[in-house]
């Protein structure tokens, strides 16, 4: 019987006859969250919905899929910095935060990452140029071998002339080849926009076509000489990838909650192709290259000084030809918006940015503010300025207690918080958060929205939208702010916000405790 690299073996037996192929995916990286997280989970936070191999992304550039765009370019520049500024930003837009200097430092830097050796991506699009399926090949110079798999976990096959074994789903093909590599082959359906919608397996000859078509590399790794019909490559993920490195990022606040980001990395292994997973995405043509658009990220960005990212709806990422990242983000916009503002960036010397770092700290947000957006915060919590005209502020202190599970599938690790908010008045508002997080190939903990929800004496409701973070896996805690979405009995119609003092207490693996201060703007 075939003897696999334990991260493959435990992850597969863990996944019972009946899961759904997205927790098969996550079950092969479920023992590296496992180590990390029991040294420390962090904050209110949720992640970007990832495969197996989503805890980084991307090194070889677009591969097949770009037009002008070659495999082997890696996000980084030699020269100066690149500076862009948007040439316009929509009416009613605010600047409020503008740092980086585009020099190497904390900001950004190589993350080292103990999972798979190598990944490549392929994907198959549809006929209007959409994801419909994706594989992913995954090897790992395995070294120690375990015991045969559990019984009900997998089946046995033959791949490649090496036993091997199809996991219960039919969505994992893994084997070891000759001086225990371990080879996995994952293919499923693109990722719905829908969080809690399900992913299919795709047919055993796709996943074995892959498998036939291999060919190993001098000095390791894979290459597949005829992929099955109609997939592409996406891009390939080296055993340690880096995020970035010298962050440059521009933050505009605008009405009704709209919000632009803009950042720009060097030295960046993140490649823009391998966020084309989702139903939604597409590759798009901005400023001469090929970009990615598409609902999230598979891997955020290094960003300047910040510990969330200050968006959640919409993004596209490209390389320039000088090898930076370029990520334009947006919550509340339109696609054409997005394009348009992407189309529009302007180079700028070092002298105007710097400029703009005075002005986007002038309008509201201090040096030390790691929320990302206007709202400030100082060592005591949050600071209650002055509502907005209409708004009704209210502000006090909350404690409770978060229980976390490693569950696998795009989730990945579940939160539950529990808490109470006791206002300044002696109100006590119950408050309940379900909320999903990762950890990545940084050892950060990066998160996707959440939801949670208040809950008033007399019954009235507050909904509320959580932010995307990303928080180092040994953190106590960080500000953070929830939005305000809807109300209901006396709250009915409410919107705003509520910005957070987080603090964490580790209780034992899975619980632990969350306090701070808050303040919450709310209109009506």
């Amino acid at each position: 019987m075939l003897e696999l690299e334990d991260r493959v073996v435990d992850a597969l037996r863990a996944i019972g006859d009946d899961a759904e192929p997205s927790a098969v995916l996550d079950g092969l990286v479920r023992q590296r969250r496992a180590r990390r997280l029991r040294r420390r989970r962090v904050a209110q936070v949720s992640t970007v919905a990832v495969a197996v191999i989503a805890v980084v992304a991307g090194a070889a550039g677009l591969g097949s899929l770009g037009t002008g765009d070659q495999a082997s370019v890696v996000a980084g520049a030699d020269g100066p910095p690149l500076f862009l500024v948007p040439a316009q930003v929509p009416d009613g837009f605010t600047l409020t935060r503008a740092a980086g200097d585009g020099r190497p430092g904390p900001d950004g830097g190589p993350d080292q990452d103990d999972g798979p050796d190598g990944t490549q991506r392929w994907v198959r699009m549809d006929g209007d140029g959409r994801p419909a399926e994706v594989v992913d090949v995954v090897w790992d110079d395995a070294g120690a071998a375990v015991d045969p798999l559990g019984s009900g976990a997998s089946t046995p096959t033959t791949v490649r002339g090496h036993e091997g074994e199809l996991s219960a789903s039919g969505a994992v093909l893994a084997w070891t080849e000759a001086e225990g590599v371990t080879v996995s082959i994952v293919g499923t359906t693109a990722y719905p926009d829908d969080p809690g919608a399900g992913r299919e397996a795709l047919d055993l000859a796709v996943l074995t076509g892959f498998a036939d078509s291999l060919i190993a590399r001098d000095g390791g790794g894979f290459d597949v000489s005829t992929p099955p019909a109609g997939f592409e490559l996406a891009g390939e993920v080296p055993g340690n990838a880096s995020s970035g490195q010298g962050p440059r990022t521009l933050v505009y606040s605008g009405p009704d909650g709209r919000r632009i980001m803009i950042d720009v990395v060097d030295g960046s292994d993140v490649a823009p192709a391998m966020n084309l997973v989702w139903t939604s995405a597409r590759r798009v043509d901005v400023r001469g290259r090929t970009g990615a658009l598409s609902p999230d990220l598979m891997q955020a960005p290094a960003l300047a000084g910040l510990t969330t990212l200050p968006v959640t709806g919409l993004f596209l990422q490209w390389v320039e030809p000088t090898g930076e990242l370029i990520t334009v983000a947006v919550d509340g916009m339109t696609e054409s918006e997005l394009l348009d503002l992407a189309a529009g960036l302007e180079e700028v010397d070092a002298a105007t940015w710097f400029a703009l770092q005075d002005r986007g700290e002038t309008a509201g947000e201090t040096p030390g503010d790691t929320t990302g957006g206007p709202a400030a915060t100082t060592a005591d919590g949050p600071v209650a300025g002055e509502p907005a005209p209409g708004a009704r502020q209210l502000s006090g202190t909350y404690s409770g207690t978060e229980h976390y599970a490693l569950v696998g599938g795009d989730c990945g690790v579940r939160s539950i918080l529990e808490a109470e908010f006791t206002l300044t008045d002696g109100a006590v508002w119950a408050y309940h958060a379900d909320y999903c997080g990762q950890i990545d190939g940084s050892d950060d903990w990066v998160s996707q929205t959440g939801d949670g929800a208040f809950t008033l004496p007399d019954g009235s409701t507050l909904t509320v939208k959580m932010p995307f973070q990303r928080l180092p896996a040994d953190t106590d805690g960080a500000p953070y702010e929830l939005t305000v979405t809807a109300g209901t009995g006396t709250l009915a119609g409410t919107t705003g916000t509520c910005r957070l003092d987080n603090h964490l207490t580790d209780v034992a693996f899975g619980t632990q405790q969350q306090d701070g201060t808050f303040v919450c703007d709310i209109t009506p």
